[in-house]
């Protein structure tokens, strides 16, 4: 399993030694759409088998993949063909273990392509020839290609002499396509999306908007059961025959149908230009991530193809996030897009995460917890500050967290670079400072001694050292990345430096720099709360593995160094509770509040 492309993909001329066609999509002329889509999504699919978080990109589905394009009924195919097919994958099996053909990513810039053409054959039938459809396997291999031509400008040499750190500008290099690599628990993201549900209809500036905006705009009265019936629609999904995932939504349920066929109307955009990098955001499977096939259809039901599961969860997300704010709240309100900000922020995300710390270690009296409002110190009647969003302590030991919800975005070009130029026109100190890193250094980490005496925590021994651990716990996944983890822990201990800040004195031992996005957060809430593993147990664990080996004696392993929380959470937690029992009766599903 892989979190984060670290590996390299196969491209076209790669594999054929040969430059790649002038016109790549005529390459599938011969074959229909729905044909070319069905293959491409079970693809898609094997690579995010159902019940797995992460990534599968182990070899076996590899060869899985490549038979899904060449060898769909190995019982019945002519001997030839399978003859042939062992060729390739033989070809396959003597790669390195870092070297892939078939990744999300590549399946994604194929869908986002084909949704936007029709110049397909027009007829269908039950079989094809292995000539027939060798193309689409050509076809995705031109798709890495692609794809890596926005990674492939900068050479080591020239990143160093223009003064810059090599895995800062590798890290932001990276994000146009690893963004799409990192873990998703499905439960949990299900749930993250029906609490902020519950919370804009819960509060008196979003429910009346809500419920107007999903009765004139898709005519559903019952938000809740729009919900309840997408939920169990999504969870009944997958098509263990064809390797696919799929929706059936009930005919007579024309409110959900409304919204569902929305998220399958074809977005037509400008042709794609395959110079930019705006590329790989794939605006066009993002807003339609389903599609509708009469294949999966019935006379009770409507079928859909999904073809992409994670995508088709951000667009719930984004129904009730982006959808409602710009085509309503912003003209029907009196909030503006930082009020909406804003409002993400303090009344969902920190109660979210609140949530969350409260029920892992409610039970621990051996733990000391306070967060948000509590953290807010007066020195004297005119002056507060609130000097971290989280702290936690047991013993000597304390968590001081800064509490993220927003995303890197496309519009400060933080997404889109692919040039040692474009990196030195980043506005590195406001990324820092949006993320929490200088808050964390210049207010909670600087000041910790000055304010320690005001936190109220008679578990505190103020005349003790202490052992401080610095986390920002983020909404945005690729943050907790292992190649975005340790530059940014590289940023922080220099920041720490500027601040004159020692990492180890008679006072204090500071560990490095974690970002923990809310996803790893959620998983570890059970194992916490069984008291199955101690929250600096796992901290500690992360940064022995991946701490930076600063004597030359010692051999230092990079790939330690690029591992995430996940990574450590896979090796310590028992798989059976990265969901929490409080949640698995789905009471919150059924809810109609």
């Amino acid at each position: 399993m892989s979190e984060v492309l670290i590996g390299i993909l196969i491209k076209y001329t790669k594999f054929h030694g040969k430059p790649i066609p002038e016109e790549p999509m005529a390459l599938l002329s011969l074959l229909p759409k729905t044909e070319i889509l069905a293959t491409i999504v079970k693809i898609n699919s094997l690579l995010q088998p159902m019940g797995y978080r992460s990534i599968d990109d182990s070899r076996k589905t590899q060869i899985e993949c490549l038979k899904a394009i060449l060898l769909q009924d190995q019982e019945n195919a002519p001997e030839e063909y399978v003859l042939r097919f062992k060729q390739y994958a033989e070809y396959l099996l003597n790669l390195s273990e870092f070297v892939s053909i078939f990744t999300r990513v590549t399946c994604l810039y194929a869908l986002n392509e084909i949704l936007q053409s029709d110049d397909f054959y027009k007829e269908e039938k039950r079989q094809y020839t292995f000539e027939e459809r060798i193309p689409i396997l050509d076809y995705l291999l031109i798709c890495n290609e692609k794809i890596l031509e926005f990674s492939e400008n900068s050479t080591l040499e020239e990143i160093v002499d223009n003064k810059i750190d090599f895995f800062e500008f590798n890290a932001f290099n990276q994000v146009p396509h690893n963004q799409y690599y990192f873990n998703v628990n499905l439960l949990s993201k299900l749930y993250r999306s029906r609490y902020f549900l519950n919370v804009l209809l819960a509060n008196e500036k979003t429910s009346h908007h809500l419920k107007k905006y999903f009765k004139v705009k898709f005519n559903i009265s019952d938000i809740p059961e729009f919900y309840k019936v997408f939920f169990w629609s999504f969870m009944q999904m997958n098509d263990e025959t064809l390797k696919t995932y799929y929706l059936n939504i009930p005919k007579d349920e024309n409110g959900v149908l409304n919204v569902i066929r929305g998220f399958a109307s074809p977005t037509i955009i400008d042709k794609v230009n395959h110079e930019d990098v705006g590329v790989l955001d794939f605006l066009v499977v993002k807003k339609n991530p389903i599609y509708e096939w009469q294949f999966y259809a019935s006379d009770e039901f409507v079928g859909f193809l999904i073809l992409d599961q994670k995508f088709l969860l951000d667009k719930i997300d984004g129904l009730f996030i982006n959808d409602f704010w710009f085509d309503y709240l912003k003209e029907h309100s009196q909030m503006n897009r930082k009020d909406w900000g804003n409002f993400i922020g303090s009344e969902y995300f920190e109660p979210f995460v609140g949530e969350i710390i409260q029920n892992s270690l409610r039970d621990r009296r051996d733990y000391s917890v306070k967060m948000f409002n509590d953290l807010k110190i007066k020195y004297d009647r005119n002056n507060e500050v609130e000097i971290a969003d989280v702290y936690v302590r047991h013993k000597q030991r304390i968590l001081l967290a800064e509490v993220k919800s927003n995303f890197i975005n496309m519009i400060d070009g933080y997404k889109s670079i692919t040039s040692l130029e474009d990196f030195k026109n980043l506005d590195l100190e406001k990324f820092y400072k949006s993320f929490g890193l200088k808050q964390l250094v210049e207010k909670t980490i600087k000041q910790f001694h000055n304010y320690k005496g005001y936190l109220k925590d008679d578990g505190l021994d103020l005349n003790r050292k202490v052992s401080l651990f610095p986390v920002v716990i983020v909404n945005e996944p690729i943050l907790s990345s292992g190649l975005f983890q340790f530059p940014l822990r590289l940023k922080f201990e220099s920041m720490l430096e500027r601040e004159n800040i020692q990492m180890k004195t008679k006072e204090h031992l500071i560990w490095p720099l974690l970002i923990i996005n809310i996803e790893e957060l959620q998983e570890l809430e059970q194992s916490l709360k069984d008291n199955s593993v101690g929250l600096f147990d796992i901290l500690m664990s992360f940064h022995d593995k991946t701490r930076i080996l600063r004597n030359t004696k010692q051999k230092s392993n990079s790939h330690n160094e690029l591992l995430s929380l996940t990574n450590i959470i896979n090796q310590k937690l028992d798989v059976k509770k990265l969901f929490p029992e409080r949640l698995r009766e789905y009471e919150w599903v059924l809810s109609n509040e």
